[in-house]
């Protein structure tokens, strides 16, 4: 069942579905889409919606390479964070796009 079903059954029978939970799923698919970008070790689709790269590092830990990223958005006059690390750009990348789409705003 999708969630546009979902919505239209809560709209029918509110006892069957939890409407802030529903519109919660589809708000965080719909902005999944759109931080989803072609090349997911870049973070220009980050940078495209107003991310700024604080710091990228690489470095070697226990013989491991893995990499740091911080990126930051001004939001309300205040600066937001969010940090991701892996073993990939990919891997870290994707890290702060899962926070990004899970920020209450």
């Amino acid at each position: 069942m999708t969630v546009e079903s979902k919505i239209l059954t809560y709209v029918e029978n509110p006892s069957e579905a939890n409407f802030d939970k529903l519109m919660s799923e589809r708000y965080k698919k719909e902005k999944r889409k759109s931080l989803s970008s072609a090349n997911h070790s870049s973070p220009n689709d980050l940078r495209l919606k107003g991310f700024k790269v604080a710091v990228h590092n690489d470095y070697v830990l226990n013989g491991e390479d893995f990499t740091f990223w911080l990126m930051t958005k001004k939001y309300n006059n205040v600066t937001l964070a969010f940090r991701g690390e892996g073993k990939t750009d990919e891997e870290a990348l994707n890290q702060i796009r899962e926070q990004v789409i899970n920020f209450k705003e």
